[in-house]
């Protein structure tokens, strides 16, 4: 199913999430039920385990988390 209004291009997906977690140091530490949890020290997040695209606020909140861990 596509993503209404939303280029290709700019679609991101579940692995890419996983992978740019992972990269950053987090660490899965369960997946339960549609959601999959990470791990970073004490803070904890948890993101949605979908086929399709994720949604933006999800992706936005990632993308929060590994920036402000870089600005250390």
């Amino acid at each position: 199913m596509a993503a209404p209004g939303i280029p290709a291009e700019e679609r991101t997906f579940q692995g890419e999430i996983d992978q740019l977690l992972l990269l950053s140091g987090w660490a899965l530490t369960r997946t339960r039920g549609s959601h999959k949890h990470y791990r970073k020290g004490s803070q904890l997040l948890s993101v949605p385990s979908r086929r399709g695209p994720i949604l933006i606020p999800y992706v936005r909140d990632v993308l929060r988390r590994t920036r402000e861990e870089g600005d250390d």
